[in-house]
């Protein structure tokens, strides 16, 4: 049996996949990179993430402008400064040619505190070593958000939802 959605799923996330809307998830960003993308062959940012265990999430995040300058005002103008970062990332409705349409939004974790959390991942080591463990490596984000809104799966895991 042929399922449609899997023959035609593409390479990058889209809101539906992050079901249920407003159900916020934790992940780092494992790469930031400019690319042509769509018909229209618009330079856009695009993500590579993973969970806080390393997994690297199946798809990649094409950002548009507004989540862009979400992680810009968060993590700086530069996205080699955003490797290594944690993001949140949900669905939620936005506004596309005058409808609202289930739509993915991202914005910058929580501010480290000087404690508890490591450096920025060095891009460079993310292309030769392992990504759990060592030093720089990520570690496991919190369960609640600022305010105490539960993170992730009603017990605040990180599981990439598909």
């Amino acid at each position: 049996m042929a399922l449609v959605s899997q023959t035609y799923a593409g390479a990058f996330l889209n809101a539906s996949e992050l079901a249920p809307l407003g159900q916020k998830r934790t992940a780092i960003i494992h790469a930031a990179v400019e690319e042509v993308i769509g018909q229209e062959r618009k330079p856009a940012i695009v993500l590579d993430l993973v969970a806080a265990s390393g997994r690297p999430w199946p798809k990649r995040v094409v950002l548009n402008k507004g989540n862009a300058s979400e992680l810009a005002d968060a993590y700086g103008d530069d996205t080699d400064h955003w490797v290594g970062r944690q993001i949140y990332i949900w669905s939620d409705k936005v506004m596309f040619q005058g409808r609202l349409v289930p739509g993915i939004k991202v914005s910058g974790g929580p501010a480290p505190t000087a404690s508890a959390a490591p450096p920025p991942l060095d891009p460079t080591s993310l292309l030769t070593g392992p990504m759990v463990g060592g030093p720089g490596a990520p570690t496991m984000p919190p369960t609640r958000a600022p305010g105490g809104a539960a993170l992730g799966g009603p017990d605040g895991d990180d599981e990439i939802p598909f």
